[in-house]
């Protein structure tokens, strides 16, 4: 069951939600997803089924931060590695490169770390608001 929360609550789990998603690199999602949350809340009236604009705007963020880190999971990355390598062959070893206009930077798309981890993170934070049961299971809580 979810504890009742006035608006500051929510707006103050949002500034907190809002420290761990720029704290991980995406300020500029951050700085847009708000844009998008007060042209959303300046456009309709939030109060449908109870959900106040506070809570829906931290709802709407968490949602769409762990939306945008999907894209990233370990799960997806290897599904597109298996897509694009039946597609794509080179002497990079059938990796999807983008390079810039004058050809000397490449960067691999489909490299690097997974987001897997902050999507753990939002999870975790979000599953400890909702009072989940679960939370407090990881071993980084173990004595």
């Amino acid at each position: 069951m979810m504890p009742e929360f006035d608006d500051e609550d929510w707006h103050e789990l949002l500034a907190e939600l809002r420290l761990i998603v720029i704290g991980a690199g995406f300020a500029d999602w951050d700085s847009n997803m708000v844009r998008a949350l007060q042209e959303e809340s300046e456009q309709e009236d939030r109060l449908v089924m109870g959900w106040d604009a506070a809570r829906g705007a931290f709802f709407d963020y968490a949602k769409g931060f762990r939306s945008f880190l999907s894209v990233r999971s370990a799960r997806n990355l290897a599904r597109l590695r298996r897509d694009f390598s039946d597609l794509v062959a080179g002497d990079h070893g059938g990796g999807v490169l983008l390079a810039d206009p004058s050809g000397e930077l490449s960067v691999s798309l489909l490299e690097g770390q997974s987001s897997d981890a902050l999507i753990a993170e939002i999870d975790a934070f979000v599953h400890a608001l909702l009072e989940d049961d679960g939370y407090f299971d990881g071993p980084e809580f173990s004595v």
